[in-house]
């Protein structure tokens, strides 16, 4: 299977063929100098977004309005864009208009940090307009010229800062963490979408208690403050193969007057955060029980006991739980051997309520073992319970 730098090579190749100037650039090439693992490869040309359109197969217009257009190249795909100038930024985050250029100059220094600015032909020469490559040896995220424009701009820049300390162990060079305490309540205006979407690349790399102890020295936190407690916390306490799920429930546990609604999850996503702290509060200093591990299911208890376990390392409780799931009698209402249908059935009840609570008190029979799943025994208890027969 070709790599997916040679396929990138290929689309390269087909832009300059067809008289077009073509780089690698920003992520990847930072992340190839590093020889770290890119997750994509984008590419700069002088073609217009028609231009790249007619030159490939499969293609997709992605950022038509920006000159970034997909392409799809064997098992790969490429976001391919036009060399750029930005005009004014619009609510400190998206520039509100874009005027395409011949020059890539001119797409090097619209971008963010000098390491991020850094872009390499089909040769593999770089091409380093800002003390990029410096910059990369040394370990120094900086701000491509005046940091208080790059932030005003685009206030995301600022948590993308901490993003690069987690990803590659890299200092923020004076001038550009001076004008992230000075711009960071610009962080209020970015949608929590946005914010998500950071935090969960930043979660998972390997230098993210050194970003979050960054966090709290620049008091960048302020500016988000349904974060902050758990960021604090996670700054000085080690959270191994930490998830979405265990970051985004700590934090928002952690904050009392934080609503989960507020944030752009998904409903379930929601339900389940919400669940997680629900079940943090009941056993931080309560055992956990075969009510609570049938009701919230085993894998929402193990995140609720990993969190109660970082809070208080002694209260692990994580085998205990997987062993009572294991011996429950059922794990799901469906397993019931008696069901509301048979309770439609066998009488003239049809209030889906009252079945519904009737089927809830089958199964805390049975998960209190009161009552063996059995057919003739549920059926049994239903009639002489609430049926006098």
């Amino acid at each position: 299977m070709k790599t997916q730098l040679e396929i990138g090579k290929k689309v390269l190749k087909v832009l300059i063929d067809h008289g077009h100037l073509a780089y690698f650039v920003g992520g990847f090439v930072r992340d190839f100098l590093l020889d770290t693992e890119s997750s994509d490869i984008d590419i700069t040309t002088s073609a217009l977004p028609e231009e790249t359109m007619n030159l490939f197969e499969i293609t997709r217009p992605t950022g038509l309005k920006y000159g970034t257009i997909t392409v799809f190249l064997e098992e790969y795909s490429f976001e391919v864009t036009t060399f750029r100038n930005d005009g004014f930024y619009l609510n400190n985050r998206h520039p509100d208009s874009v005027q395409f250029s011949t020059n890539l100059h001119d797409d090097l220094s619209r971008r963010d940090f000098t390491i991020n600015a850094l872009a390499m032909d089909i040769d593999g020469h770089i091409v380093d307009d800002f003390n990029g490559l410096s910059d990369l040896k040394k370990g120094i995220i900086k701000a491509i010229g005046n940091p208080n424009e790059r932030f005003t701009e685009d206030a995301l820049r600022i948590l993308r800062t901490f993003r690069f300390v987690s990803k590659c162990n890299f200092n923020i060079d004076e001038l550009t963490i001076d004008s992230v305490m000075t711009h960071h309540p610009l962080l209020h205006k970015i949608s929590n979408e946005r914010i998500i979407q950071e935090f969960s690349k930043l979660i998972h790399y390997p230098y993210y208690q050194k970003a979050f102890q960054m966090l709290v020295k620049t008091h960048v936190i302020d500016s988000i403050p349904d974060l902050s407690e758990g960021i604090t916390f996670l700054s000085t306490h080690a959270f191994e193969n930490m998830s979405d799920l265990h970051f985004y429930s700590l934090c928002f546990y952690m904050h009392i007057d934080c609503n989960v609604d507020n944030w752009k999850f998904s409903n379930k996503q929601k339900l389940t955060m919400q669940n997680i702290i629900n079940l943090i509060e009941v056993t931080k200093d309560d055992s956990f029980n075969e009510l609570l591990i049938y009701s919230y299911g085993l894998e929402t208890c193990l995140v609720a006991n990993d969190i109660n376990k970082v809070l208080n390392p002694s209260n692990d409780q994580s085998k205990y739980i997987k062993s009572v799931f294991e011996g429950l009698p059922i794990h799901k209402t469906c397993d019931l051997k008696f069901k509301g249908q048979d309770i439609l059935e066998l009488t003239e009840l049809k209030n889906a309520f009252k079945i519904g609570e009737i089927i809830d008190d089958l199964v805390y029979k049975i998960i209190t073992n009161d009552l063996k799943n059995d057919y003739d025994i549920l059926k049994q208890y239903t009639m002489k319970t609430y049926f006098n027969r």
